[in-house]
């Protein structure tokens, strides 16, 4: 029997009896609280009890399974508790969050650590000074001193990453901002020491740089990349009055400095910019989206896809135009969205812009590949499926 068909065969049994329960567990910040809302509605209607929680807060262990969304680095502590259990749930992470580009190997050597710890502890200083110093000096004297420390702080933590890869790191680090670099050197680092089938069952990549960077770890993991759910929003089929939009944090030093120069440009066009940094969520974003012709993807990690910044964008019928990735999967570029070096962005966009039967041409086959091929339903079936298959006694 094909292993699908047996998946499909113990899901039906397993739905002849008490549901099972499953326990989500995922950041608690509002674009993760939507998707967890949308995966426990799909579990829901596939016969499962979804129960849902916020990493940071202690979580349910008393489930059949644990699927966990974010980075692995937000669970530490269930890890701990799951190894302590005698029966487990079986537990299943979903990797959602960038993890360092393939070439990044893993070395557990002295001086890797050394300077990795090192790293840390400084950083954490710089994040927590500006508090107490605001009080003494005012706001303005704490936040030039932080940003000044920060700028300091950078080559050390390009340091720990260079011992971390054992390579020499590329240009497309130049111009990562020193928290950045940190994240990277947590997760590059959190596998090796905390992965362990132990307390985690199965991982499941949401990119194809994370499964490459994971298989060179030696965590064993399959891609599944996001789906499109109705919750994501919807083509209104209204007038849109906004040429471009970009909807994202702009603080990152290198995209900051980028969305800049690109938005004085498409105004000096005539192209309109509309661009929001935080609290655009649920229906406010599907509006906004709705009356975008373009949305503006520019990124933190040229190696990493924000697959559902595409997602929202697609269901909305806004056509994506990203600065190039190196891997895209499951959107390809020229046919679901168009990208295009930075410095060629201004020009992509009025062409397109120009060209209604091209740009409609690209929103319809992005629309149609995430409603019928790529949807959240089907990333959801993946986990079950890795449920049903488990032979490892379950609690």
């Amino acid at each position: 029997m094909h292993e699908r068909d047996r998946g499909e065969t113990l899901l039906n049994q397993i739905r002849g009896s008490k549901p099972p329960r499953i326990g989500v567990s995922l950041l608690g910040v509002p674009i993760y609280r939507e998707l967890g809302a949308m995966v426990a509605e799909i579990l829901t209607k596939s016969g499962f009890e979804a129960v849902l929680s916020e990493s940071g807060r202690r979580t349910s262990l008393d489930c059949d399974v644990l699927l966990l969304i974010g980075d692995g680095v937000y669970f530490s502590d269930l890890a701990r508790r799951l190894q302590d259990l005698e029966r487990r749930p079986v537990t299943i992470l979903w990797q959602f969050e960038p993890l360092p580009p393939p070439e990044i190997t893993h070395h557990s050597d002295a001086r890797a650590e050394s300077v990795i710890a090192k790293s840390g502890r400084l950083l954490s200083t710089l994040l927590v000074f500006p508090r107490p110093l605001r009080k003494a000096v005012g706001g303005l004297a704490s936040l030039s001193a932080h940003l000044g420390a920060m700028q300091v702080i950078s080559p050390i933590l390009m340091s720990s990453l260079k011992a971390v890869s054992g390579v020499e790191l590329g240009t497309k680090w130049a111009d990562l901002d020193p928290l950045s670099c940190m994240v990277l050197i947590r997760a590059s680092t959190w596998y090796r020491r905390k992965y362990s089938n132990s307390w985690l069952d199965f991982v499941f990549a949401s990119t194809v740089s994370q499964q490459r960077f994971l298989a060179q770890s030696g965590v064993p993991a399959t891609f599944v990349p996001p789906g499109y759910h109705r919750g994501m929003g919807h083509d209104s089929g209204q007038h849109r009055d906004i040429d471009v939009v970009f909807i994202g944090n702009s603080r990152h030093r290198r995209r900051g400095t980028e969305l800049k120069r690109i938005v004085a440009e498409l105004k000096a066009r005539g192209i309109t910019v509309m661009t929001i940094g935080t609290g655009c969520y649920g229906e406010e974003r599907t509006r906004l989206l709705n009356r975008a012709r373009i949305s503006l993807n520019l990124v933190n990690f040229p190696w990493d896809i924000p697959a559902v910044r595409f997602l929202l964008s697609m269901a909305c019928g806004a056509m994506v135009v990203s600065e190039t990735i190196d891997e895209s999967a499951p959107f390809e570029p020229g046919k679901h969205y168009v990208a295009a070096n930075i410095a060629d962005i201004p020009d992509v966009v009025s062409h397109y812009l120009a060209n209604d039967a091209e740009r409609n041409h690209i929103i319809k086959t992005a629309r149609d590949f995430i409603v019928g091929e790529c949807t959240l339903e089907r990333a959801v079936g993946e986990f079950t499926q890795a449920y049903c298959q488990s032979t490892r006694p379950m609690g």
